[in-house]
């Protein structure tokens, strides 16, 4: 079951590791897999720290274990753009000259999907500074459409 865990809803998801269907770690598995298989092919994706998503997986778990209040999206795996702002990674835009920018602190909305219990995968690649239609960029490459290369 759990290779199929990182294709579903957000709902769903959230309802499972509330009730015990399933945890935080197998969908943070799951999705860890799922970067591992496409992520060479797409390049969708950045930066990926999966010691941590999974530190961060299993402490969800021990949070509903104990039956401590949980989040809206308590133990969802998420990935952030790279031009928004995850305390402790590079804010790159996709620019070279910035990839040595690292955040002091989250962005607002950041810190509110962890405060919610998102669990922060990785980074996604982005245009450089968000300004074009299609991702592609000089400091990471470009982005493939997964159904139409």
């Amino acid at each position: 079951m759990t290779n199929a865990l990182w294709g579903l809803d957000t709902v769903t998801l959230a309802v499972g590791i509330r009730n015990g269907k399933f945890t935080a770690r197998n969908v943070v598995t799951a999705c860890l897999e799922r970067i591992d298989a496409t992520n060479p092919q797409l390049n969708a994706l950045t930066e990926v720290r999966p010691e941590a998503a999974l530190e961060a997986a299993d402490a969800a778990d021990l949070a509903v274990a104990e039956g401590q209040p949980l989040g809206l999206l308590h133990g969802i795996p998420v990935v952030i753009k790279a031009c928004v702002d995850v305390a402790g990674w590079a804010t790159d835009q996709g620019c070279a000259a910035l990839q040595g920018n690292i955040a002091e602190q989250n962005s607002p909305c950041v810190q509110n999907w962890l405060n919610a219990g998102a669990i922060v995968l990785g980074r996604s690649n982005t245009p450089e500074f968000a300004c074009r239609w299609e991702t592609t960029n000089d400091l990471h490459g470009a982005t493939h459409n997964p159904w139409d290369a």
